[in-house]
């Protein structure tokens, strides 16, 4: 993953929706992230009912940022590791 948010251009993307934010001040601010991640899903499906019965699904991450044109954070990298996981399991048939 190799991503650049121009902070000015998502803001001017907002304008006009509800509650957007204002930011004329993050004129040439730059937010880049850099890293990876993948996905691991096991799903358990009713086959005959096409039901979802579970859900299982673990994502390890490695990601780092960067901010562009603020003083304040000139040479500053951010660290994101770690690991989520995410399991839905259904509780009642009642569902339908």
């Amino acid at each position: 993953m190799d991503l650049a948010l121009a902070l000015d251009e998502l803001l001017a993307a907002m304008a006009g929706m509800e509650n957007a934010p204002e930011g004329s001040e993050l004129a040439g601010i730059e937010a880049t992230f850099r890293g990876g991640f993948s996905v691991t899903q096991h799903s358990w499906v009713d086959a005959e009912d096409g039901d979802l019965l579970r859900a299982s699904s673990t994502t390890p991450f490695d990601l780092s940022a960067s901010i562009e044109g603020l003083d304040e954070l000139q040479g500053v990298t951010f660290t994101f590791e770690g690991r989520s996981t995410m399991e839905i399991e259904r509780v009642s048939s009642s569902i339908g």
